[in-house]
């Protein structure tokens, strides 16, 4: 059981950046006018992605300390549900309950390599 729940959470960390990156390119679409919306929507999450692939994923190939590593954390989870606040707080709620209970059970269950710390 336990070990179906830690792959679960795996599935969750995967899922809450790809609802990150989405939330992000929404909230692009939503800020600017006509072209600049389009163009901050797909190049914000974009943008994101490739930080994040570059050093903070769990095959990163430049992989940051643990404070940067928290500090990349923490923006590339936390500026979604922020952004969100605004626009769909419900919505912006569950994504952040989502994300600290992920990061409370990775603490918990020890699952340091779904972080690369």
């Amino acid at each position: 059981m336990s070990r179906w729940l830690r792959r679960l959470n795996a599935a969750l960390r995967f899922t809450l950046e790809l609802m990150g990156l989405a939330a992000i390119g929404y909230w692009g679409v939503h800020m600017g006018d006509s072209w600049t919306g389009w163009l901050s929507g797909i190049s914000l999450p974009l943008l994101f992605a490739i930080a994040w692939g570059m050093f903070g994923s769990p095959r990163a190939p430049f992989p940051l300390p643990q404070n940067g590593r928290l500090m990349l954390e923490a923006l590339i989870f936390g500026l979604p549900g922020a952004l969100l606040l605004g626009m769909m707080p419900v919505m912006a709620i569950i994504y952040l309950a989502g994300v600290v209970l992920n990061r409370v059970l990775i603490v918990y269950w020890k699952q340091e390599n779904l972080i690369h710390i």
